[in-house]
């Protein structure tokens, strides 16, 4: 399924104005951030790599997301601009995930670090904070007629994906 209001190029798509990248962070560039630390952290920046069916992603904390962002010279979506987005593409939560190739990776839980909704849920950092603990992200799931946002402590491992410049 293609929409015509999306534009394919090599390394991102054009949709609704922006230029949003093919792909999730990968493994980090910056060396500022702890790599696969036991205990999450809501102000040091962390990643934490996971494969899935023989593929290496990464989840970050919210720090780390801006951090990585921040050193690959990108930004990282608002929850509005996300919303805006998705707004524009036809289809369900699931079906949107894969216009805009969001694998369906889940995430890592803050608490225990076990990574949990492996096939039935992308989810994104937006750069929308809240607070020191609390920011936004952006959640498409299989139980979900659309994309919807989710306030979560910024220790918890999510995907995170940027606009291209």
């Amino acid at each position: 399924m293609m929409n015509s209001q999306i534009i394919e190029q090599t390394s991102y798509f054009e949709i609704a104005g922006f230029k949003l990248a093919k792909e999730n962070f990968g493994k980090p560039n910056s060396t500022e951030l702890e790599i696969n630390p036991e205990v999450a952290s809501h102000s040091k920046p962390q990643a934490w790599s996971k494969d899935i069916d023989g593929i290496e992603y990464w989840f970050y904390n919210f720090k780390a997301s801006q951090k990585e962002a921040e050193y690959l010279g990108v930004t990282i979506p608002t929850l509005e601009e996300f919303i805006k987005i998705f707004a524009t593409i036809s289809g369900d939560a699931v079906q949107k995930a894969q216009v805009l190739n969001f694998p369906l990776i889940g995430y890592r839980n803050m608490n225990n670090g076990e990574f949990v909704s492996i096939g039935k849920r992308a989810a994104f950092w937006t750069s929308s904070c809240d607070g020191e603990i609390m920011a936004d992200s952006i959640c498409l799931q299989v139980s979900c007629q659309n994309a919807h946002g989710n306030l979560y402590g910024h220790a918890l491992g999510l995907s995170t994906r940027a606009f291209i410049r």
